[in-house]
């Protein structure tokens, strides 16, 4: 780089900008990572900085080579460093002015990558990025030589921008330089990516510069704005943000000896949760009862001391209250010192602490032991019980509320409705107490205000509040102006008196933000508080409500009758009513003067005759203005209705722009002086944005805006990432939208299907999130709404106007804005056809198609069924199956569908389900015409029930009931017809069959009629098992001790238990099968932990095409696919005459990906599994031993769809497989499989139906 004296600055391979790293740990304290350097230059180098931290922590890191995940212990290291266990190097942090320090070079080229933790020896205490190390990778020199010089005035420009976005703080020089570091990176960057220079200066011209862009011309609106060149890129997985849930992983439900013995000596009733530790050869249990009692008890022996505290949120330890500690007790410095208590039961021994939590919220208890010579703690960290939520039973609710603090929000309310002051001041209180209440507290508190925010509480009832020191304002303006006249004219600035309702409010709202600065967890009820109470006045606002009212009335001659009664309500006690009133009296002039229209306005905000004439000041007359002040009027009402909004409201768009972006009021006189100023440190590229939602919320043809569309996504999704607990999965699809945007093809058919995809998935989050809602808010809005006696259908839409008024729903309406444009793009239509049948039948609509399952239909009926989990069976007598969900083509639910032959279709567009639900009880029509539907109504005499009534008898299967064949456990080569399904039967049909790429797993199978013989005479076979598998070189679960036989046994019963699963039970009956001819066998194989799952079938199930191979993959596990977890598998087509020609026809939306470590797994094979005319997919289940692990996914950095010469290896070899098993069995077949390192398995084939 050349010296800062130069006028340009080049690029070059030897000068490479620092990278940095910020992790912020709460308290203030910061770790900055700086990587200098790259991996080519052979002179890398790493630095660590400790900011705000008065602890001695040490750094236990190691190197990575590509390629590997161990650790390298490097040569080179600071002084000081120490290797631990020949595993690590742990490098002491060194004082360097007001931060720690850790600098190390490498010089080592083959290190890409740098892991570490950070520790804690005084407490044994470890730090980690959820759970995980953190790392940094060195980068790779950049080559930009062929890249023009950067002009230093634009790096200057472009670090100014940087510095305005971070709200324009007091650097130093050293920050300065910083600054100046990362916006030469941002430059270099983009200019990587193909931005010309000359773009680049474009984009940092001064606004005054710049072409403001005729409303008429909204592509150029769209150009100068929303511009891929300038769409900020924020690294998202900095604002993870996880519910707490207590640091140590701890099963949800144990059962031990001793947890068994406690609760027999203690009492075991209601208990809410147990979790256990083992340490050593003693284990600590930890019982939670519904009385809110904590029992901590161990089988330790000696004197032990229980050295705790609590936690409200992650990470916290508060000593307890006084009044909460136990006997036997004492108060140290930020902790409790309780001694346990001796007890024996025959011929157990244990000690046992109570601790009374007094019916408070607390999310976990922390704790560590003394034994009289040491601490003992769990893997060098404090010991973590999470504290589950107790279920309080109210009234008619039945779950979980706060009840004391709904009862108590009750009995105040005849003292809040005397004016705002009363209840904000009732709110503050009311917000203290609940603190231990965790969030369930501040729903009681939210859905109090937002009750009373609509209208559904009396704002204020006979209560003067009158500004404080009201004489003195009078003196002020005796004292400061000889005349009005000349007092409104004049420049002084008026004194901030604020009148008791903004003191009241004042308070209220500074709690509000010390406790969303001190309870993360809670932040978004906190938010929702915050919307219901209004914004409040800023400076002399509040004042001016009263005084320019005064202005309005004189300007315009109109100091009687109705203005004057509004002129002594707002004297006497302002509130948010205000608002609607002046928009009513602005309608009122605009329209002529025409006093229904004024009316209009007031009523469609639920402002009636009586809510008037009800205010202590009540409002009883009609406007009446003379004709010739229409203008005056238009002009000062428009005024005042921004200083209203200013104090009351603000949620509505264009006031909220308007507050960010400062205005003027443009009446007369003092009017003219009334100036709302904008946000500090507003970046001037956002003040563009805004004004261009302004310009374009009203356009009806989104084409020529699409990018502001996108561009305004990615901002909603970062708004919501940024106010949203439990935000990984927004977060992932962030950076899917990153990466859709960056790709943006307008007419693109496979970017359009990319884009699909990511919106999907979008709406999924967003449904999750209405969901969480409903569950968590609306039972207190039920209780509170009954006990203040609101009207039921306000109760009862509670929660759903909630999310309506949220970002989440601005979000939803930009997507489905967008989606009808990608699907045009992408040729899909409004409809996905997962089983083409064309039917008629009558309409039914209904929430899940679970609940309906068992029902038989005497009709033929179609549902219309707003969810479909896959779980469940299609009932009997239904024909066809619509639903804005979205199974997977190749899932059991929908393979059933087909066989079936009932028509089983996702509907993409809202317009079109609500007009079907409008025909509910009609009979309708169901053709097929290419990949669409046409629906048409018919009458009822028009259906033919004798093609129902045919279409129901079986087609010939038949179902043989298998007798026990003497053998407890059978290898692979021992599979007969006779003793094992048609899963085990193709396994072993395809081993040595197929070419050694496609791996076939080892298996051993429990044969028809064990369950029965063993269930009959009890008796204990596993012998037979164990040589079985171990000859089979499958491992023994029993090796690794009888716990892990255990977990196999419950496993293999949970496979013979399905039988009577009620989906299976309904679909024999549907086929008019014998249930008690059902026999299971059970097919033992290790588990392939996949990092694919994939489902063929060579026959495309959509077209009938036999030309044509289709198939589903997804990241995990196969139960997402063939279960339909919610979202869409990733999917191609593959023509039959060209294998390596797949084509990519839908990508993923699936939230959750299913992994597990080294286990068996015990699947399903039973005798009614894919008969001639049967095909009993998915019907009975497969357990895994060991319980799978739910990850949410993030296709950003996932290489089948990043890597395209990836993508096209596995999904070619994938068709390949079918191809080649389809030519061994010489029929369709429905064929499962993963892929682990690249390599293809099946685990199993049957026919395709």
């Amino acid at each position: 780089m050349a010296s800062s004296s130069s006028s340009l600055l080049k690029v070059t391979t030897n000068s490479q900008t620092p990278v940095v790293h910020v992790y912020n740990f709460g308290d203030g304290v910061i770790l900055q990572v700086k990587v200098n350097g790259s991996t080519n230059g052979c002179n890398a180098k790493v630095e660590f900085q400790l900011k705000n931290c008065s602890k001695q922590w040490i750094l236990h890191w190691g190197g990575i080579y590509r390629g590997q995940t161990n650790w390298v212990l490097l040569v080179d290291r600071p002084n000081g460093t120490t290797v631990y266990k020949q595993q690590a190097l742990q490098t002491p942090f060194v004082k360097s002015g007001d931060a720690h320090l850790v600098t190390v070079e490498l010089r080592d080229p083959k290190v890409y990558a740098v892991e570490f933790v950070l520790k804690d020896e005084r407490q044994e205490r470890w730090l980690k990025l959820n759970h995980q190390n953190f790392r940094v990778e060195i980068p790779n020199a950049v080559n930009s030589a062929s890249h023009p010089p950067i002009p230093k005035d634009l790096v200057e420009r472009k670090a100014f921008f940087l510095w305005e976005s971070m709200g324009r703080p007091r650097n130093s020089p050293e920050q300065q330089q910083k600054n100046y570091e990362l916006a030469l990176q941002e430059l270099q960057s983009q200019l990587s990516r193909g931005i010309s220079l000359n773009e680049l200066q474009n984009s940092f011209l001064p606004a005054k510069t710049k072409k403001v862009a005729d409303s008429k011309e909204p592509s150029a609106v769209v150009d100068s704005v929303t511009s891929s060149t300038y769409h900020r890129r924020h690294d998202v997985g900095q604002w993870l943000h996880k519910r707490s849930q207590g640091q140590a992983q701890i099963p949800c439900s144990v059962s031990s000896g001793l947890i068994n013995v406690v609760e027999k000596a203690i009492g075991g009733e209601s208990v809410v949760s147990r979790q256990s530790f083992q340490v050593g050869n003693h284990e600590i249990v930890v019982i939670l009862r519904g009385d809110y009692h904590v029992l901590v008890a161990t089988n330790m022996q000696g004197t032990t001391v229980l050295h705790w505290g609590l936690s409200k949120f992650s990470g916290e330890w508060l000593a307890p209250p006084p009044e909460m500690v136990p006997k036997r007790s004492k108060l140290v410095d930020g902790a409790c010192q309780t001694y346990f208590n001796d007890m024996t039961v025959g011929e157990h021994f244990f000690q046992w602490a109570d601790i009374d939590l007094q019916r408070r919220n607390f999310t976990a208890i922390q704790f560590i032991l003394w034994d009289g010579g040491s601490w003992i703690k769990n893997n060098g960290l404090n010991f973590c019980a999470v504290l589950n939520e107790i279920q309080t039973e109210g009234e008619g609710v039945g779950t979980r509320i706060i009840k004391w603090l709904l009862d108590e929000i009750s009995q105040k309310e005849k003292e809040a409705e005397r004016s705002l002051m009363h209840r904000f001041n009732i709110a503050t209180e009311l917000t203290e107490r609940c603190k231990g209440e965790g969030e369930l507290g501040l729903i009681g508190i939210m859905v109090w205000l937002r009750f009373m925010a609509c209208r559904q509480l009396t704002w204020n009832k006979n209560y003067n509040v009158k500004p404080r020191t009201w004489k003195l304002m009078s003196a002020f303006i005796r004292d400061h102006a000889s005349c009005n006249a000349s007092l409104l004219t004049s420049s002084v600035t008026l004194p901030g008196f604020y009148s008791e309702i903004s003191a009241a409010q004042d308070k209220f709202t500074n709690l509000l933000q010390r406790t969303y600065s001190g309870q993360p967890d809670h932040r978004e009820i906190l938010r929702l508080i915050m919307v219901s109470i209004g914004r409040g006045g800023q400076g002399d606002v509040g004042q001016r409500i009263r005084d320019e009212i005064l202005v309005l009335q004189r300007n315009n001659d109109c100091k009687g009758g109705m203005m004057e009664e509004w002129h002594q309500k707002l004297h006497n006690n302002s509130s948010p009513d205000d608002v609607i009133i002046c928009q009513a009296l602005l309608d009122y002039v605009r329209s002529g003067f025409h006093i229904d229209i004024y009316w209009r306005t007031l009523n469609a905000s639920s402002l009636t005759k009586d809510i008037l004439r009800s205010y202590d000041r009540p409002i009883v007359s009609e406007p009446r203005f003379r004709a010739d002040s229409r203008e005056g009027l238009l002009r000062d009402l428009t005024s005042y209705l921004k200083t209203l909004k200013a104090v009351h409201t603000g949620a509505d768009l264009e006031s909220a722009i308007d507050t960010c972006l400062g205005y003027s009021a443009m009446g007369n006189d003092f009017m003219k002086g009334v100036r709302v100023n904008p946000v500090g440190a507003l970046p001037s590229r956002l003040q563009e944005y805004l004004s261009f939602v302004k310009m374009h919320v009203e356009d009806k043809n989104i084409g020529p805006v699409m990018e502001g569309i996108m561009f305004f996504i990615s901002l909603m999704l970062q708004n919501l990432c940024l106010s949203t607990v439990d935000n990984e999965d927004l977060i992932y699809c962030t950076k899917d939208w990153y990466r859709v945007c960056d790709s943006y093809k307008p007419t693109n058919e496979q970017w359009a299907l990319q884009a699909k995809a990511v919106i999907d998935r979008m709406r999924l989050a967003l449904s999750d999130k209405s969901q969480y809602y409903q569950d968590r808010i609306q039972p207190s809005a039920q209780y509170l709404g009954n006990l203040l006696s609101i009207e039921k259908w306000a109760i009862d839409i509670f929660t759903e106007e909630l999310i309506r008024s949220g970002s989440a729903t601005v979000l939803s309406l930009l997507v489905n804005r967008l989606d009808p444009v990608l699907r045009k793009i992408a040729n899909l239509g409004c409809w996905q056809v997962i089983s083409p049948v064309e039917v008629c039948g009558f309409v039914t609509v209904v929430k899940e198609l679970i609940t309906i399952q068992s029902k038989v239909y005497k009709k033929p009926t179609i549902i219309l069924a707003d969810k479909v989990s896959g779980e469940e069976e299609i009932p009997d007598g239904v024909v066809g199956v619509l639903t804005p969900d979205m199974p997977d083509v190749l899932s059991h639910v929908s393979v059933r569908a087909r066989n079936s032959k009932v028509c089983f279709a996702t509907c993409f567009d809202q317009s079109v389900l609500r007009n079907l639900k409008l025909k509910e009880g009609k009979v309708i029509s169901i053709q097929l015409r290419l990949t669409r539907l046409v629906i048409s109504d018919i009458s009822s005499s028009d259906l033919s029930l004798g093609h129902f009534i045919s279409a129901s008898i079986p087609r010939g299967a038949t179902l043989i009931r298998k007798n026990f064949g003497g053998k407890y456990a059978l290898a692979m080569e021992e599979f007969t017809s006779e003793m094992v399904g048609a899963k085990s039967r193709n396994i072993q049909y395809l081993r040595g069959r197929v070419p050694s790429w496609i791996k076939i797993p080892t298996s051993v199978v429990i044969p028809f009629g064990v369950f029965e013989t063993i269930l009959a005479s009890d008796l204990n076979k596993i012998n037979e098992l164990r040589c079985k598998m171990r000859h089979s070189r499958i491992p023994w679960p029993g090796d690794e001790g009888e716990e892990r036989w255990n977990q196999g046994w419950q496993a293999i019963k949970k496979v013979w238990a399905s039988k009577w699963n009620q989906r299976a039970y309904i679909s024999c009956r549907k086929g008019k099968l014998n249930h008690d001819h059902i026999c299971m066998s059970v097919l033992i194989q290790e588990v392939i932990s996949a990092d694919y799952a994939f489902v063929i079938h060579t026959r495309n199930p959509l077209s009938g095409d036999s030309m044509e191979i289709y198939t589903e993959i997804v990241k995990g596990l196969g139960e997402t696919l063939v279960g339909a977890y919610a979202g869409r598998a990733m999917s191609f087509v593959t023509k039959k005459s060209d294998l390596k020609s797949p084509i990519v026809v839908g990508y993923p939306s699936k939230q959750i990906g299913l992994f597990i470590k080294k286990s068996l797994i015990f699947r399903s094979d039973s005798n009614g599994e894919d008969l001639e005319g049967y095909a009993g997919a998915g019907l009975y289940d497969s357990v895994p031993m060991d319980k799978e692990q739910k990850i949410v996914l993030d296709y950003s950095c996932d290489r089948l769809l990043n890597d395209k010469g990836f993508q096209h290896s596995i999904s070619s070899k994938i068709a390949e497989v079918g191809k080649i098993i389809e030519d061994l069995y010489r029929s369709a077949q429905d064929i499962e499989g993963v892929v682990k390192d690249g390599e293809i398995y099946v685990v199993q084939t049957r026919p395709q139906i």
